[in-house]
């Protein structure tokens, strides 16, 4: 849904594993004829049983030998130390052998060890983070995540909130990932790898207040941190901070970090007007960046060469009217941008022909862009079509109408992530409920102790007639906002707003369903919290009108 990706920050990698040498075969045993008609599990027990008698557990001092080799990172002594005796180790004994394992670079070995522990119904947390941890380094994130998440559900107090996170992370999905690693920060503030994780995820998820917040907590000499702390600024718009942070990292920055670094800084220049600055540090740099080359076009229309502007981005989009049909969805918000910049700029050069079918591409992409359907309205002025002129303005008086929905209704909305997040998915859901819905959703995970999402995700259901849900939802946000039982509490004007809202909304609910004497209570309390609130009591006194139920 947002706009803002002027500077992305980009993971990459995977899960790398070298591929171990293949566990010995089983000796041959005289026993094995005489086995073949036993059922598997006798068979099994009487084909160890030999193994295990000849090689059995090792003492406490082999395996304290065995432990302070891998804490020193002498993996092959302690696998040589283990090894041999790998049948009859217990679980324990097993962990600390994987972990020899693959500290050797030999995961497969360490899953293939800890398999039979994790098929186990009853594996503990720890046993399935450590065949997870295998599974992921053995090129199996699939595998890996289905073992993470078992050992959520065995104790969700487990590092495997953490390694779930990194792993969806580390495969660029963001979204699955990010609430993970902020509940494991939030629990764990003093692991800092994970605080630069999730800031970066935040980055990602176009989240800048969080992001500020989580680096507050890092070293800011750090050059990772600086670059994370200007790219967050960046997306605050507070450009002109960034500068000083940015510009000492381009000098040693190696070549992956230098494209990110430039359109960061691209961004933190244009934000202070520093158009000179942008032009030379993007020209000759763009290629076939499609980013950069709109960031290049805002420097020269900054800086006042419309012309230039226009060059900067003509070979991209010039192609895009040609290719609509076959757009990937993931350029059409670069070929929407890019389209509605051209436009524009062809329309100040007193090209309004073709800044028509531009502008045009530009609201066929994004429908719900106000500012392409307002220059529409300005191009078909222009061009004297005045029937085309009121039907541009008509749209965008309803999309304007959208905002205001977006920021009345009975959600409060405060300017931070959340906030702007539960702005966007109550515009959205004039148009796409069912992905309203999906952005609320994440947002209660991101914020589970914030009445803000399920509140708004109950005006959404509201809307749809799902009353049941939507009581449900404005349930859970009341549980979060407790009736205010103390003096200091019933100050408190944002918990108070926020009860007063959610019984407001109960309140529809409950008339929607016919239940009136239950609207009416809620009603009643609410004007115990707020006495001022006169739609409140004209609902009322509505209510009270029509007798019982």
């Amino acid at each position: 849904m947002r706009r803002a990706r002027r500077c992305r920050i980009r993971t990459g990698g995977g899960w790398t594993f070298r591929r171990g040498t293949a566990s010995p075969d089983l000796p041959r045993d005289p026993m094995i004829p005489s086995l073949l008609h036993r059922s598997s599990a006798t068979l099994l027990v009487a084909l160890l049983w030999p193994l295990s008698a000849a090689a059995a557990q090792p003492g406490e001092a082999a395996l304290a030998e065995a432990r302070r080799a891998v804490e020193a990172g002498s993996f092959e002594s302690a696998i040589g130390l283990l090894e041999p005796a790998s049948v009859s180790l217990d679980a324990e004994g097993r962990l600390l052998l994987a972990e020899a394992y693959r500290g050797a670079g030999r995961a497969e070995d360490a899953l293939a060890l800890l398999e039979p522990l994790a098929a186990s119904d009853g594996a503990s947390a720890k046993v399935l983070v450590a065949t997870g941890q295998a599974a992921a380094e053995s090129g199996d994130p699939e595998k890996a995540a289905r073992l993470f998440t078992r050992a959520i559900q065995a104790d969700p107090s487990s590092t495997a909130v953490r390694e779930l996170g990194v792993l969806f992370a580390t495969m660029g999905d963001h979204r699955r990932g990010y609430p993970l690693l902020l509940d494991w920060v939030r629990r764990n503030p003093g692991d800092g790898a994970a605080l630069l994780l999730t800031a970066l995820s935040a980055l990602d998820l176009e989240r800048p207040h969080d992001a500020l917040e989580l680096l507050g907590a890092l070293r800011a000499d750090d050059p990772r941190v600086a670059l994370l702390r200007g790219r967050a600024l960046v997306l605050h718009e507070r450009g002109a901070e960034a500068i000083p942070l940015l510009e000492p990292l381009l000098a040693d920055a190696a070549p992956d970090q230098a494209g990110e670094l430039r359109h960061a800084l691209a961004d933190a220049y244009l934000q202070s007007e520093q158009p000179t600055k942008a032009i030379q540090l993007i020209e000759g740099n763009v290629g076939d960046d499609v980013q950069l080359a709109l960031k290049l076009s805002a420097a020269f229309e900054q800086a006042g060469y419309l012309s230039s502007a226009l060059s900067a981005i003509k070979r991209f989009v010039e192609p895009l009217v040609e290719r609509l049909e076959d757009l990937p969805d993931e350029l059409r918000e670069d070929a929407a941008e890019m389209a509605l910049r051209y436009g524009r700029l062809l329309l100040a050069s007193d090209d309004a022909e073709q800044a028509s079918s531009y502008l045009e591409v530009a609201t066929e992409l994004d429908e719900l862009s106000l500012d392409a359907w307002r220059l529409r309205a300005e191009v078909h002025d222009a061009l004297g079509d005045s029937a085309a002129s009121s039907t541009a303005r008509e749209r965008v008086a309803a999309l304007e109408q959208l905002d205001v929905a977006a920021n009345e209704g009975e959600v409060t909305v405060i300017d931070d992530d959340t906030g702007i997040a539960i702005r966007e998915a109550l515009v959205l859901s004039r148009t796409d409920p069912r992905a309203a819905l999906e952005e609320l959703h994440f947002e209660a995970q991101v914020a589970p102790r914030d009445p803000r999402p399920p509140l708004a995700a109950a005006l959404v259901l509201l809307n749809l007639a799902q009353f049941d849900d939507a009581r449900k939802a404005v349930d859970l946000a009341l549980t979060l906002v407790p009736a205010p039982t103390t003096e200091a509490a019933r100050r408190n004007e944002l918990l108070v707003g926020f009860r007063v809202r959610g019984l407001s909304l109960k309140a529809r609910i409950a008339a929607s369903q016919n239940r009136l004497d239950e609207a009416r209570s809620l009603l009643s309390e609410l004007l115990q919290l707020d006495p001022d609130n006169e739609a409140a009591r004209l609902r009322l006194e509505r209510l009270q009108a029509l007798g019982p139920e």
